[in-house]
């Protein structure tokens, strides 16, 4: 596995194959996103937070430009309990 740091993004490339990217995990959140109904399934989209005005995570918020910096857990937290699901 090779880590490289293409177009400001972190990228996790094997055998030449670019595994994921902020496009890639983009599209498959897509996908989650279309898999809720609303009722039973619920997708929340925390890239409101985190994503810079490209769509990518911003800088300030991660290391690797996948994962959120544990000192925004408390944020995460706070932005989480606005979305609650009540039945």
């Amino acid at each position: 596995m090779i880590f490289a740091a293409v177009g400001g993004g972190m990228v996790l490339a094997c055998a030449g194959f670019v595994w994921f990217n902020n496009p890639r995990i983009n599209r498959l959140n897509e996908k989650l996103a279309a898999l809720a109904d609303g009722k039973d399934i619920f997708y929340i989209d925390i890239n409101e937070v985190f994503d810079d005005e490209n769509g990518n995570l911003r800088a300030d918020a991660s290391g690797d430009s996948t994962h959120v910096y544990a000192k925004y857990d408390l944020d995460w937290c706070d932005w989480l309990c606005t979305k609650a699901i009540g039945r």
